[in-house]
């Protein structure tokens, strides 16, 4: 609930449209019995909604590091020949 103070030349019409509300809202707040009847300085509340909450906009997730892998990959085997035994006479 807002407090407005009526200024020279308003009029019920002209606050209810700045304020985003009917003028019936105003009468009906302010027990206003003549909608043509203001005077300067003169208190009328004004019924103010909250706007609703804004939902958070949506972001995409962020790309997440890859995982180092948990072990380091072995090396290409490479055949290494093996020295055969050769066979000696005694």
């Amino acid at each position: 609930m807002l407090i407005y103070i009526v200024q020279k030349g308003d009029s019920l019409g002209k606050i209810a449209s700045r304020y985003g509300i009917k003028v019936s809202d105003l009468l009906q707040y302010n027990d206003l019995p003549d909608p043509d009847l203001l005077y300067v300085g003169q208190r009328l509340q004004i019924p103010i909604r909250r706007p609703a909450p804004v939902p958070p906009q949506h972001q995409p997730p962020r790309p997440q590091p890859s995982p180092e892998p948990l072990s380091k990959p072995m090396p290409e085997e490479v055949a290494v020949p093996l020295k055969q035994k050769t066979a000696t006479s005694q």
